[in-house]
C-alpha cells in the first residue's frame, strides 16, 4: 500500500469532512453506457472541479495537458482515455491560440479558461475563450471537403470524445465542452 492510497490517510481528507472516497466503486456501473454517463453528469456525486486560466499562448498548452491528465487520474480513467483527453484538450487550446483573438486592441487579455469536472470514470472538460467567438452552427466537428492545413482539430476532438458541444457567438467568445468516459 502506498502512502495516501486511502482518503482517510491524508490529513486534509478526513471521513468527517464528507469528502468522496475515490476508491469506492459501490453502486458504479462499470459498463458506463451513455445513459449512465448522462445520469452521472447530472447527479451531485462529482469528485471535484479543477479551474485553470492560462495565457492564450502555445507555450501553455503543455501545462494544460498535464493538468487534465492529472485530473483524469483522480477520476480513475484508464491510460487510453487519458491519452485521448490529452489530445483533445491540446487541440482545443491550440484552436484558441490560433483563432480566438484577432487583435490586441480588441482583446487585451488573451486567456484560455479550462474547467475540468471529475466523476468516477468520467471527465468533462470545458475550454473557453473570450475572443471574437464562432457561431455554434459554424463549428461542427466533422470532415470538410476543403480543409485547410491544420483544420482537423474539431474533427479529431469529435472522434476521440464521447460527446462534444460547441457554444459561441461573436460577442462573448467560444466554449468547447467535451466528455470522456473510462474505456
Amino acid at each position: 500500500m502506498l502512502p495516501g492510497e486511502y482518503p482517510q490517510d491524508l490529513p486534509h481528507n478526513r471521513p468527517e469532512q464528507g469528502l468522496p472516497d475515490l476508491l469506492d466503486t459501490r453502486g458504479s456501473n462499470q459498463r458506463s453506457t451513455p445513459a449512465v454517463i448522462e445520469r452521472a453528469l447530472s447527479e451531485t456525486d462529482r469528485l471535484g472541479r479543477v479551474l485553470v486560466t492560462v495565457p492564450a499562448e502555445q507555450e501553455f498548452v503543455g501545462l494544460v495537458r498535464m493538468v487534465v491528465a492529472g485530473a483524469a487520474a483522480t477520476a480513475r480513467m484508464d491510460d487510453e482515455a487519458v491519452a485521448d483527453l490529452k489530445v483533445a484538450v491540446s487541440e482545443a487550446c491550440t484552436n484558441v491560440v490560433r483563432h480566438a483573438y484577432d487583435s490586441l486592441e480588441r482583446h487585451p487579455e488573451r486567456n484560455i479558461e479550462i474547467g475540468v469536472d471529475l466523476w468516477d470514470g468520467v471527465v468533462q472538460v470545458e475550454v473557453r475563450d473570450r475572443g471574437g467567438g464562432v457561431r455554434s452552427q459554424e463549428a461542427k466537428p466533422g470532415p470538410r471537403a476543403e480543409t485547410p492545413e491544420g483544420g482537423f482539430g474539431l474533427y479529431l476532438i469529435g472522434s476521440l470524445m464521447d460527446n462534444v458541444e460547441i457554444l459561441g457567438d461573436h460577442d462573448s467568445g467560444t466554449s468547447l465542452k467535451f466528455h470522456k468516459r473510462r474505456v
